[in-house]
Parts: structure tokens; C-alpha cells; sequence
């Protein structure tokens, strides 16, 4: 797709589409650090509102990219938020999940992983 028909390319798509590239990267740092430029940029493109898109999917995402660049403060940030949407949708799923991550994510950060 040349740069012309992304730049108008309708915002439904164009979501759809990052987050396809998003998911489809590696483990590696410079993957990683790929996906996380995406996935901020799809917290801009997205709101906790979007019946199309997840934004916690969207959180849980760049915080596990946060977690493998070792920035763990800030994968604590996006668990916490993503914690906060689920709890106030009343989410049984996703709670427990979101909750043992986090727990996981403050001992790697202690542990120093």
C-alpha cells in the first residue's frame, strides 16, 4: 500500500492494520521496540469506548513489549490502567489475568529479569 492510500485510508482500517504489524513482530528488542512505537500509537487512534477494538488488548500488549525491554514501570502503568477498564466493565476474565501479570511484572522488576 503506497503512502498516498495510507495517509486516507478510513481510521477502522488503518487500526486493524497496525495492529496486524504489531502482532506479527518478533521477541527481539528491535522488534519489540517496533511494536511498542505501534501500539502507542494505536492508544491514540483508540479509546476505552471502541466497540471494534479492545483498548486492554491494546495495554496488555505494549506492556509485555515494556516488560521484554526491561522497562517494567511503565508495563506496571499500562497493567494497572488495563486492571482499572476491566474491574469498571466488570471483566471476570480478563481481572485474574491482568492481576497475575501484574504481580509477575513486580517480581521481575525486583528479581531484576
Amino acid at each position: 500500500m503506497g503512502l498516498f492510500s495510507r495517509l486516507f485510508e478510513p481510521r477502522k482500517v488503518r487500526v486493524k492494520r497496525l495492529w496486524q504489524e504489531a502482532v506479527a513482530l518478533g521477541n527481539s528488542a528491535p522488534d519489540q521496540k517496533r511494536a511498542l512505537s505501534i501500539y502507542t500509537l494505536l492508544l491514540t487512534l483508540v479509546n476505552e469506548q471502541n466497540q471494534d477494538f479492545d483498548v486492554c488488548s491494546i495495554l496488555r500488549n505494549r506492556a509485555i513489549a515494556l516488560r521484554t525491554l526491561k522497562q517494567y514501570d511503565a508495563a506496571l502503568s499500562d497493567l494497572t490502567r488495563e486492571l482499572e477498564i476491566a474491574q469498571r466493565n466488570d471483566d471476570q476474565d480478563r481481572i485474574p489475568a491482568c492481576q497475575k501479570m501484574i504481580r509477575d511484572t513486580q517480581e521481575w522488576k525486583q528479581k531484576g529479569w
